[in-house]
């Protein structure tokens, strides 16, 4: 029997997720900031401009997040057509949505920045030599940091410690899908799906950094400014940090200090993840019941035929293309 739908259920019982929640509006979501030119000037990738995390987050009710080079704060938005406007603390920038890129003019300066959604291609500029998304590749040699953690992973993630109205869900879990995606300097994002969710409008989305202080040489994944099931999951700076070594399997890593809270209760979320392809057979020798749910009838098929990791979890939605 398919596991209960977390997301659904809260909004159905609780009306308590709704921030996590597209709702009506496709263009609610989390879009990253990938290239910046000013005026007629050429297009530059936005590391050449920003050294800090750069990111817009869309949500319902006309509200959102701009973090720019690091620093975020609370802004208005609209959409009229293809049109977008950005009312930061008064001051408006205007530019275009579509097909989950936008193109943000920024004030009255001659900067115009894109952000594009998690997912989406998008074709960086010439020096870069990569676009968007886990199944990128830099120019040149990758380092041994973005050979280790760039790329798709699957897994499941689970409600543990649960409080309030959600404790009949204790131990409920999904099928989970990730994406990774880090520059030379180990610094990039973590965009995390489930049943219920897709690549472009995710679970959860955080900024991260690799460091080199872990136990190997694929170093360690800290926890950058981000979210997760909406504005109640602390997803943020310091909240985390992953070392593959503390674990006794090989490609193989938990989140676990994660939590949740709004006013009907709280819990803590729990990931597992391996890479995409990665075959689980030594973790279901130990504890068969920690595969994740699909990974028979839908993961292995796509592995065996050397399918890449697809944008959702295709067993989890009807033909309707809703989640089931």
């Amino acid at each position: 029997m398919k596991r209960i739908i977390c997301l659904v259920l809260a909004a159905a019982l609780l009306l308590s997720l709704a921030a996590c929640s597209s709702g009506d509006d496709p263009n609610i979501g989390y879009y990253e900031c990938l290239t910046g030119r000013t005026g007629d000037g050429p297009e530059v990738v936005i590391d050449d401009i920003f050294s800090g995390g750069t990111w817009l987050e869309l949500k319902a009710g006309g509200k959102a997040t701009l973090s720019l080079d690091g620093s975020d704060g609370e802004v208005k938005w609209s959409v009229d057509g293809t049109e977008i406007t950005v009312d930061i603390d008064g001051q408006e920038c205007t530019g275009s949505i579509s097909g989950g890129i936008i193109v943000l003019n920024m004030m009255d300066s001659d900067m115009v920045l894109t952000f594009v959604r998690p997912g989406v291609d998008y074709d960086l500029p010439e020096s870069s030599g990569g676009s968007n998304g886990g199944s990128s590749t830099p120019s040149g040699e990758q380092t041994v940091f973005q050979q280790y953690w760039n790329g798709d992973w699957y897994g499941w993630w689970c409600m543990l410690n649960n409080t309030g109205d959600y404790e009949d869900m204790e131990g409920n879990w999904w099928d989970t899908c990730a994406r990774i995606d880090i520059d030379e300097n180990g610094e990039g994002t973590i965009t995390i799906w489930d049943e219920d969710t897709t690549a472009s409008n995710p679970l959860g989305v955080s900024v991260i950094t690799i460091t080199d202080n872990g136990g190997g040489e694929m170093g360690v994944m800290n926890a950058g400014e981000g979210w997760f099931l909406g504005e109640g999951g602390v997803f943020g700076a310091g909240a985390w940090s992953v070392d593959p070594t503390d674990f006794i399997y090989d490609n193989f890593f938990t989140i676990q200090a994660i939590h949740y809270e709004d006013d009907f209760g709280s819990f803590d979320c729990y990931v597992v993840l391996r890479p995409w392809g990665q075959d689980w057979s030594d973790l279901e020798a130990d504890s068969p019941e920690d595969v994740p749910y699909f990974y028979y009838d839908w993961y292995l098929p796509l592995i065996e035929n050397g399918e890449p990791m697809p944008d959702r979890i295709e067993p989890a939605w009807s033909d309707d293309g809703a989640a089931a």
